[in-house]
């Protein structure tokens, strides 16, 4: 029989955040100075916001359950999702969601983020 061993540290959660965290930038950055109806007519910065959705999303799924339940504030679940909608059903995707996700979401999320990487929890996990 087989013992399963359970990682006590994982020195890449820190990795992971710092990519979640550089994908929202990424996002606001690509974002800040168009209107809905230009992001809509950009295939080009869609197309580049759909990839660090993508990121942000697979990041995410890497913080283990133990981490990410005393952050209950952050959607983890929620960013996973968004990540497999925009990679398996990218021809239903619906920009004025994405537009208002970028709007009103993720500013909290980044926020949240860079605080969640500067705590103690991370610290621990990541055996720093």
């Amino acid at each position: 029989m087989a013992v399963k061993r359970v990682k006590r540290f994982d020195p890449l959660i820190p990795i992971y955040l710092d990519e979640m965290i550089g994908a929202i930038v990424q996002i606001l950055k690509y974002t800040e100075s168009l209107t809905l109806e230009q992001f809509i007519l950009q295939p080009m910065a869609c197309d580049a916001i759909q990839h660090q959705f993508e990121i942000l999303g697979e990041a995410s799924s890497h913080i283990p359950f133990s981490v990410r339940k005393k952050f209950p504030h952050i959607p983890f679940e929620l960013m996973y999702t968004l990540r497999n909608h925009i990679a398996h059903e990218y021809f239903d995707i619906d920009y004025e969601i994405i537009w208002h996700i970028i709007q009103l979401d993720l500013p909290t999320n980044l926020r949240d983020l860079q605080e969640m990487r500067k705590s103690s929890v991370v610290a621990n996990a990541a055996g720093e």
